[in-house]
């Protein structure tokens, strides 16, 4: 695991917590954007990191300008843009809140292609998280991630639980798996 993926893994946590404080609710319950800013600004204290950004907004900013029309695609959105400080983008974060791998393909997909192309980065990475009953207890929740791994052909670079509900039959089991190209 790399410092990137470290640094995932622990505003995943922070941002659970906040959010509990916040709302008084679990993070499953949070749009998808506040985790995105969250960790925005949470990694943003070290890495250069832009929120939405396009593949051509990462061609302008490698000094590659398309010319003509833009391809199909070219103005989609990544949830997050890690930059290296050379001017070379390092990482496509894309964030997402799931209970079926069925959501997750299109996602993975689109990740798959930052890696290729010429506006590409180093690494690209879905970030899921998810809530399963308690009486299924961490297995289970590992389980689905390894499932929606060998399901995306992404390989799990991280993956914890966030928080448990007190009733062991009838609570929940909150985690969070970071998946990488």
């Amino acid at each position: 695991m790399n410092q990137l993926e470290r640094a995932i893994g622990k505003s995943m946590h922070r941002a659970f917590r906040t959010y509990e404080a916040i709302v008084d609710g679990w993070l499953m319950h949070a749009p998808e954007h506040f985790i995105q800013n969250f960790l925005l600004v949470d990694i943003g204290k070290r890495w250069c990191v832009y929120a939405e950004a396009t593949r051509r907004k990462i061609a302008e900013g490698m000094g590659r300008l398309p010319r003509g029309r833009p391809p199909n695609g070219m103005t989609r959105r990544y949830d997050l843009l890690v930059w290296h400080g050379n001017d070379t983008p390092r990482a496509v974060i894309e964030i997402k809140r799931a209970m079926d791998v069925s959501v997750l393909r299109r996602d993975a997909e689109r990740v798959k292609r930052s890696v290729r192309g010429g506006q590409r980065t180093r690494v690209g990475y879905l970030l899921v998280y998810s809530e399963i009953r308690t009486r299924h207890g961490d297995e289970g929740l590992m389980a689905r991630f390894g499932h929606w791994e060998s399901e995306t052909g992404l390989k799990v670079a991280h993956a914890d639980i966030l928080g448990r509900e007190d009733d062991p039959e009838d609570g929940w089991i909150a985690g969070f798996v970071l998946l990488r190209t």
